[in-house]
């Protein structure tokens, strides 16, 4: 971070920093630098026993403690590469598989010591990505050694009423959920009720494959995930009068790049990876000649993130005035390609009329992406509205970007209902089974699904899932989910690019099912999942040998590009009254998906929770970010804050500094605030001050806060969810904020390895 502030004598040019007391120089700070060892490295208190031995639980099964029984599948698996499947002491083996996610599936690589996954990595044979992997991948390899993973099926079990009611969960035989699954679509069971599946979202054909079958046989298949792109692809289908269209930048052919509050360089936006790789590639300058083949990045956003941390140019915006901004960008660049009417641009200059809108700002972006007709390109976050992707692909169109830095697949449309129409069934009283297949929709879905009231209304709850959740507390029995590392599988890159395995290096720990043969047993299929997997394959592969396809971890598809032509009179038809820019008196709420939990999914997992936010370093927790401007105005407002430095002494230059550190040895104390929307939703957190974040703009994260978990996640962070939209909209305008009277300790290590004379820049 930089700042043109006085530095002291002899001192030009900007200031770069690392914190707030580093820019202060605070007393605290100073003192800290300055020692030869900090303090920090021997912070460490005395750690019982107890607490040591929680947090290191699957480390210890990682590392091959009680994990004796560790045993390779019974169905052949293939190494990746060529070399002889040999077990040899102290030699490991490689594996091609993919973790399935909600953006598609990633290629992996994984390690295997005496067939115990140890590391995992990415698939090189999958040139998109070149070998890459995120953390959330690496980390997966922990969770499968989590102690507090469901062993087996368990039946719920309740005693007492009321705030005396306790629940139980008592472990049941494997051929007892067997029979279960298998009776769920018998006369009996169906004179109860219709039965519905509420699953997470998959990239597996056979997975799609299975679920077909059962619709046929009359089963609601219903999907949700909280972190969802799918509603931007059935947006610019329904716009341009297609079937969903997947939007797939192609960043290297690209010089110029507008981001609309798109963070594509982090976790928050599909195909990071890809996406990373073929960014930084523009960055490269090993010679004279090569600065004028790099790249150029332009990011608007409200929240500090990777992508607008690398931005050449970057502008703050509250997040809620970004069609506004669209709007003032599509008008320019309309104007100067002149692919359109006068009275079209007035229209959309007339909707971009926003007061702190930069006009400015987006005059010369828009000059300079039109400067590279072909070469320029416009990117929207998925959490933005359909006004906002429509106008994107309006302006890429006019940039003749469409089919060359960005190209489009037209998905088919899809069969599955969303959890409204499911909720609206089950209150009718037409839902007799429901089955959780995967997700947390208990946690995660928006607050006002009350999923106890409505569990009631149904008469067999069914929950699969990898551990004893929210979800769980309001089933009848829990089938416990083998981990992917112990599965047979399959699924699809987010690109289409490429056909993935989902292959087990082990066999099932614990007495657990994986995805496919849960739904095989509800279908009536006498195949497990192995042999299903094999039969896509063949569907798919032409010819191709499917041992190849698991050693090498992919089969190359082809995919079909489309470019339909928008019809640009079409964009005065566009919603237009836009919400209001917030104010000190009306904030604005972003929630994004938690760097450490993702939507939740990694709560338990301790490699995760250690790893510090990229962005605010924090540590085992969440909190609301603020920015400098709004933390100022609150501090005016509520004296006992001490959000910000008070200045008050003298520092070694004899220039005026704080006497009181925002860090003390990598401890935050910060306040705990409340924020309240219109509707009364609420939640508590502690405040975190972010530079770089619009100035009225609060940033929340989903994910943390879990109320059913494992020994590592209790008690970690505050539960967003709560502020989700029922629509599951991720941005709240008019949020006001009101203090409590307690303050949080918080983990930031933000100013670790700070030291005298180790300057940011030289």
């Amino acid at each position: 971070m930089s700042m043109n502030i006085p530095t002291g004598k002899g001192a030009s040019g900007s200031r770069y920093w690392k914190s707030l007391d580093d820019l202060a120089e605070t007393p605290a700070f100073r003192t800290w630098v300055e020692r030869e060892f900090p303090e920090g490295a021997s912070l460490i208190d005395g750690v019982q026993r107890r607490n040591f031995m929680k947090v290191m639980a699957a480390s210890f099964g990682l590392a091959g403690f009680g994990m004796s029984g560790c045993r390779r599948p019974e169905q052949a698996i293939m190494p990746y590469g060529k070399s002889p499947e040999e077990v040899i002491p102290g030699i490991p083996n490689y594996y091609s598989t993919s973790l399935p996610t909600s953006f598609g599936n990633v290629p992996l690589i994984v390690e295997s010591h005496q067939s115990r996954p140890t590391k995992v990595e990415g698939n090189p044979s999958y040139s998109p990505s070149g070998g890459g992997t995120d953390v959330h991948s690496q980390a997966t390899v922990l969770s499968l050694y989590d102690p507090d993973r469901a062993q087996g099926s368990y039946a719920l079990s309740t005693s007492g009423t009321g705030d005396k009611k306790t629940v139980t969960w008592e472990k049941t035989q494997k051929s007892d959920a067997v029979k279960t699954l298998e009776s769920v679509l018998s006369p009996d069971r169906l004179s109860k009720g219709k039965v519905a599946v509420l699953a997470e979202s998959s990239s597996s054909p056979s997975r799609e494959k299975l679920a077909a079958k059962l619709r046929d046989k009359g089963v609601i298949w219903s999907e949700y995930d909280p972190i969802d792109s799918s509603t931007t692809a059935k947006a610019l289908g329904k716009a341009l009068s297609t079937g969903p269209l997947r939007s797939l930048p192609v960043l290297k052919k690209a010089k110029r790049i507008l981001s609309i509050d798109c963070d594509f360089l982090g976790i928050r936006e599909p195909d990071h990876l890809r996406l990373t790789r073929e960014f930084t590639k523009g960055r490269k300058v090993l010679s004279a000649a090569d600065t004028k083949k790099m790249n150029r990045l332009y990011s608007v956003e409200s929240d500090l993130t990777l992508t607008g941390a690398a931005a050449d140019h970057r502008l703050r915006l509250s997040s809620s005035q970004m069609v506004a901004f669209a709007s003032a960008v599509a008008a320019e660049v309309l104007s100067l390609t002149e692919k359109t009417s006068n009275s079209e641009i007035e229209i959309l200059k007339k909707r971009s009329a926003k007061p702190g809108l930069d006009f400015s700002w987006c005059k010369e972006t828009a000059i300079d992406l039109v400067a590279h007709k072909g070469e320029s390109l416009v990117l929207a976050g998925n959490h933005l509205p359909e006004e906002a992707h429509v106008l994107t692909y309006a302006i890429n169109q006019a940039l003749g970007a469409n089919g060359k830095t960005v190209k489009y697949v037209e998905l088919p449309r899809d069969d599955s209902s969303n959890i409204s129409d499911l909720v609206e069934a089950i209150e009718a009283g037409e839902i007799g089974t429901l089955i959780f297949l995967g997700g947390n929709p208990a946690f995660s879905s928006p607050a006002k699904l009350d999923w106890s009231a409505l569990a009631k209304k149904v008469d067999l709850t069914i929950r699969f899932g990898s551990s004893i959740d929210e979800t769980s507390e309001f089933s009848n029995l829990h089938i416990g989910a083998s981990h992917y590392l112990e599965s047979w599988g399959d699924g699809t890159t987010w690109d289409l690019s490429a056909h993935l395995p989902v292959q087990p290096l082990i066999e099932p720990l614990f007495e657990t099912f994986s995805e496919l043969d849960v739904l095989s047993i509800l279908a009536g299929e006498s195949k497990s999942s192995h042999p299903l997997v094999q039969e896509t394959f063949k569907e798919l592969a032409d010819g191709s040998s499917f041992d190849d396809f698991l050693r090498i971890g992919l089969l190359t598809r082809k995919v079909s590009f489309v470019s339909p032509v928008y019809d640009l009179d079409k964009l005065a038809d566009l919603k237009d009254d836009l919400p209001k820019a917030p104010t000190s008196d009306s904030l604005e709420v972003l929630l994004v998906p938690d760097f450490h939990t993702w939507d939740g999914r990694y709560a338990n997992n301790g490699w995760m929770l250690e790893c510090p936010d990229p962005i605010s370093k924090l540590t085992w927790d969440n909190a609301i970010l603020v920015s400098p401007v709004l933390a100022a105005e609150l501090e005016q407002k509520h004296k006992d804050l001490n959000l910000l430095p008070k200045p008050t002494m003298l520092n070694k230059n004899g220039e005026v500094a704080p006497d009181t550190a925002v860090f003390s040895l990598g401890k935050q104390d910060s306040p705990v605030v409340k924020l309240t929307l219109a509707d009364g939703s609420s939640i508590e957190g502690p405040l975190h001050v972010q530079p770089g974040l619009a100035d009225y703009s609060l940033i929340a994260t989903l994910g943390m806060g879990r109320r059913t978990v494992g020994r590592v996640g209790e008690s970690t962070g505050y539960d967003g969810y709560a502020l989700l939209g029922s629509d599951s909209s991720r941005i709240a305008s008019g949020v006001t904020l009101s203090t409590t009277k307690s303050r949080q300790i918080l983990a930031n290590v933000q100013e670790h390895w700070s030291m005298e004379g180790r300057a940011i820049v030289r």
